[in-house]
């Protein structure tokens, strides 16, 4: 049987993208790799993963969208209530 050995860093020459998109999603041993679906659901339950500057603006333009689109509706609304509210009628 194969064993799989832990490999750190500073053992990979390789640029810093190519470390990310191929060591880090390696099994850390045989059993592991046997199930890559099952250990890539567990790295991800676990915050494991190693999160670039790219995935982090992701994540925070995601977050920021549904507060934008609420405060879009509040505006349109509250515009709307200032019409309807200075006595002129909407057909």
């Amino acid at each position: 049987m194969d064993t799989v050995a832990i490999v750190t860093a500073g053992d990979v020459p390789a640029s810093c993208g190519a470390w990310r998109e191929g060591v880090l999603h390696r099994a850390v041993t045989v059993k592991q790799g046997g199930l890559r679906e099952r250990w890539r659901l567990a790295e991800r339950r676990s915050r494991q993963a190693v999160w670039t500057s790219f995935a982090w603006r992701r994540l925070v333009l995601r977050r920021a969208e549904i507060p934008l689109t609420m405060l879009r509706v509040t505006c349109c609304v509250l515009s709307n209530d200032a019409i309807l509210g200075s006595g002129d009628a909407l057909p």
